[in-house]
């Protein structure tokens, strides 16, 4: 079974307002510059986030494609 992220209402991560711009590397890593986001933001967005992946882990259902574009998040 697959979920449509197209068809969930929200925006991706990378669109989060606060989050500042992100960038390749020239060796092709990523990262985020100009980050708004307080530490304690970051880490509730991470709380919730490790909720969510043990919840689908704990009924055996893995996620193949976990990055920032494929979490959804709502204003």
């Amino acid at each position: 079974r697959y979920t449509v992220t197209s068809l969930i209402k929200g925006k991706d991560l990378w669109e989060h307002p606060e989050l500042g711009h992100y960038k390749t590397r020239n060796d092709g890593t990523h990262y985020i510059s100009r980050c708004k986001m307080t530490t304690y933001r970051k880490y509730q967005y991470a709380l919730q986030i490790a909720k969510a992946l043990k919840m689908i882990h704990d009924l055996d259902v893995l996620h193949g494609d976990f990055k920032p574009s494929n979490l959804i998040y709502q204003e």
